[in-house]
């Protein structure tokens, strides 16, 4: 167990380490960053000394290192378009994202428990399709075409809903709706319940081993 756990925080950092890389050289492939700050009026004495005070004109190595010291000691720096600081605007957000993640976790169990338990008891049956049929659609469809979706039905059309707003309890539901759809994470190489019933594969265990000539190996 304890393999597994470090094997999966070891791959977790890789990955995180990956994103962050690709992030930091697709950012300095667009150009560079003083010209974005200034804009197209910037003339080309003003970009020079900005990039001077903001360590742009160091080898692009250098400023790679120093990034993920910053990202370390959680230095994010300051937005350039609230002016104020990047961890203040992430931690002052961090409710309102807790709250959307309780909110689609109770969604998902509230319904899919119930309906897992249903299924099980009429395997084969016309419940336990409609809830298999369900749960592959739900897996199957892009979290933001569904979101999309939702928005345009519930808040365009029918104006049920709010959309983009965090002002009331009733802003939640659509974004929430959308998040207990997000397919559950399974073990590399196990098989998806769901498709096998769906696709019309039988559920049965695997067969046993035949067994072997008397006083002869397995």
């Amino acid at each position: 167990m304890l393999r597994v756990v470090l094997g999966r925080a070891v791959s977790g950092l890789v990955t995180l380490l990956l994103a962050i890389t690709i992030a930091f050289f697709l950012a300095r492939g667009t150009g560079s960053p003083a010209e974005q700050i200034l804009g197209d009026g910037a003339t080309r004495q003003q970009i020079a000394d900005l990039e001077r005070h903001l360590g742009l004109d160091r080898p692009l190595l250098v400023q790679y290192v120093d990034y993920l010291g910053h990202l370390i000691t959680f230095d994010l720096g300051d937005s350039l378009r609230y002016h104020a600081s990047n961890l203040d605007l992430i931690t002052s957000r961090m409710p309102a994202s807790f709250t959307l993640a309780l909110v689609a976790m109770l969604i998902a169990v509230v319904v899919g428990i119930p309906l897992g338990i249903l299924a099980a008891r009429h395997e084969g049956g016309l419940i336990d399709r409609i809830a298999s049929g369900g749960a592959l659609l739900g897996q199957s469809m892009p979290l933001f075409w569904l979101g999309l979706m939702l928005i345009l039905i519930f808040s365009v059309e029918l104006g049920w809903l709010p959309a983009g707003q965090f002002n009331s309890p009733s802003s939640v539901i659509l974004p929430a709706l959308t998040l207990s759809t997000l397919p559950r994470p399974r073990s590399p190489g196990s098989p998806d319940p769901a498709w096998g019933r769906c696709s019309g594969q039988a559920s049965s265990p695997p067969p046993r081993p035949a067994a072997s000539p008397a006083g002869g190996s397995p």
